[in-house]
């Protein structure tokens, strides 16, 4: 984590730093944890997308407007320094973010009730078996979804065989001629 003199402080945590009000943009590979920070405290993100999650992850950003993704395989100085200052400079970013912000943070509950109470669920109702999911009831073949390859396969047998009957049955110009 840098500083904003450009000193490097390990000791900086990112919820610290994002929750900061001198806090304008975030600049983050857009893992998923980096962007519930952001989108948390309200900040607008340029994202440097590598891999897995992170390109899809900065396209809901883009779609929602509180961040921009710029592609790492063109990244340059210029791109990165345009897309800062398009960030910064459009007071839409920090509006989406806000917004984003506040929907997510209208909870009932804090995260830690939420997992105390699924916990507390579970054991009430004896493993919770209703909440269990049905793919687990499933037979080999169809957990393999060998049984809808079979029916198509099945069926375009069937549609090759066709046109190959027509096909043969098809008359000849040439007989009819003579």
């Amino acid at each position: 984590m840098f500083c904003g003199n450009g000193t490097r402080n390990p000791c900086l945590i990112n919820q610290e730093t994002s929750a900061h009000p001198n806090v304008k943009l975030f600049v983050t590979h857009g893992g998923l944890l980096s962007i519930t920070e952001a989108v948390y405290h309200g900040v607008p993100i340029v994202g440097i997308p590598v891999y897995g999650d992170q390109h899809s992850n900065m396209k809901i950003a883009e779609d929602n407007g509180y961040g921009i993704a710029v592609p790492f395989k063109h990244l340059t100085q210029k791109i990165l320094s345009s897309a800062i200052e398009k960030v910064l400079s459009n007071h839409k970013f920090v509006e989406s973010a806000r917004r984003r912000s506040k929907a997510l943070r209208d909870n009932p509950l804090d995260p830690l009730d939420k997992a105390i109470y699924g916990i507390e669920y579970v054991l009430r109702h004896n493993g919770a078996p209703h909440l269990r999911s049905s793919a687990l009831q499933l037979n080999w073949f169809q957990y393999f979804l060998l049984d809808v390859i079979a029916a198509m396969a099945v069926l375009v047998t069937i549609v090759i065989c066709s046109c190959g009957y027509c096909i043969r049955k098809k008359p000849n110009k040439k007989q009819k001629i003579k």
